[in-house]
């Protein structure tokens, strides 16, 4: 999937070999969340530039009844206030 989303928040946290890894939350153009992971390999070619608009690429999943984006790439498109 490709999608653009606005930058909301992230959680950041370890992976059993103690890497770092976030979670992401970002809204679409119609108002709904979109929930992201994005593991360590991924992170470290496309991390987060602050706030603003990105495009995510990756795969939809669904784990524990929570759909979320596995990312594979992101990159800040541009920004706007609210």
């Amino acid at each position: 999937i490709e999608i653009i989303g606005y930058y909301v928040a992230t959680k950041v946290t370890r992976t059993l070999k103690n890497e770092t890894m976030h979670f992401g939350t970002f809204i679409d153009k119609k108002g709904a969340w979109i929930d992201s992971v994005h593991f360590p390999q991924s992170f470290r070619f496309s991390p987060f530039q602050g706030r603003g608009f990105y495009v995510l690429k990756g795969k939809v999943m669904e784990e524990f009844g929570v759909i979320t984006i596995d990312v594979s790439f992101c990159r800040k498109v541009g920004w706007k206030g609210r």
